[in-house]
C-alpha cells in the first residue's frame, strides 16, 4: 500500500512539473518576437545568411539570372547592398563562381565559396573582401570561426581535409576520427 502512494505521489509530482515546465515553455515562447515578412530587392538567391543585428545582415549566394556567379550582399535595415568582391569571384570572372558560406562576427567576416574547381576563403577586412586561402581541387568548405585568430575549415571532396587559421598561418591537422568529416561545430 504504501508504495501504490509513493507511486501516486511520483506520478503527480511529474504532472505538476511537466505542467509548469509547458508553462514556463509557452510564456517564454511568447516573449521571443515573431518572424516578418520584410520584402526583398536583391536578385539573389542565398545559401548562407549572417544576422548579426536587427540592422545587419550579410548574406552570400548567387547572382539570379547569372548562371553561377558569385554574390555577396549586405542588409542594413532598408535593402540589400551588393558588395564588391575580389577576383575570381568578382563580376568579370569567366568561370563558374559561387559563395557558399558566410560565418563571423562583424569585426572578423569570413566567406567561403568555390570558383572552378578551387575553394576559397574570403575575409572582409577594411571594408573590403580579400582572398586568404585557396585550395586547389576541394568541393567547398564548412567552417567554424571562433576568434580573429581561430578558424576551422574542412576541405569537402574526395579527400577533405582539416585546416586551422592561427590569426597567421594556416596549417594542416590531423582529423580526430577515421570518419568522412563534413560539419564543424562548436
Amino acid at each position: 500500500m504504501h508504495t501504490l502512494r509513493r507511486s501516486r505521489v511520483l506520478l503527480g509530482s511529474a504532472i505538476a512539473a511537466t505542467l509548469l515546465v509547458g508553462t514556463s515553455a509557452a510564456a517564454e515562447a511568447s516573449s521571443i518576437p515573431a518572424w516578418k515578412f520584410a520584402k526583398s530587392d536583391s536578385a539573389t538567391t542565398f545559401t548562407s545568411l549572417l544576422p548579426l543585428t536587427n540592422h545587419s545582415v550579410w548574406g552570400v549566394g548567387t547572382r539570379n539570372g547569372r548562371l553561377w556567379q558569385a554574390e555577396a550582399e549586405h542588409w542594413d535595415g532598408r535593402a540589400w547592398t551588393a558588395t564588391p568582391l575580389p577576383s575570381p569571384f568578382s563580376r568579370a570572372a569567366r568561370q563558374k563562381t559561387e559563395l557558399t558560406l558566410v560565418t563571423g562576427t562583424a569585426a572578423n567576416l569570413w566567406a567561403f565559396g568555390v570558383a572552378g574547381n578551387d575553394t576559397y576563403a574570403l575575409r572582409r577586412v577594411g571594408g573590403k573582401w580579400t582572398v586568404v586561402r585557396k585550395w586547389a581541387k576541394s568541393a567547398g568548405a564548412q567552417a567554424q570561426v571562433f576568434g580573429p585568430d581561430d578558424v576551422s575549415v574542412i576541405t569537402l571532396g574526395y579527400q577533405a581535409q582539416l585546416w586551422h587559421f592561427d590569426g597567421k598561418a594556416w596549417s594542416l591537422k590531423s582529423a580526430p576520427t577515421s570518419f568522412p568529416l563534413t560539419r564543424i561545430r562548436e
